[in-house]
């Protein structure tokens, strides 16, 4: 496994690219056009 040897900073940068793979980006900036039209 020493391939799953990391860096703390390579690790969050992993885990911030899979929330934002996960979370619907799209839908974020959707919601925030409409907010701002009201």
């Amino acid at each position: 496994f020493g391939w799953l040897q990391i860096t703390p900073q390579e690790f969050l940068c992993m885990k911030a690219l899979l929330l934002f793979s996960i979370i619907p980006v799209d839908g974020l900036k959707n919601q925030n056009s409409l907010m701002n039209f009201e």
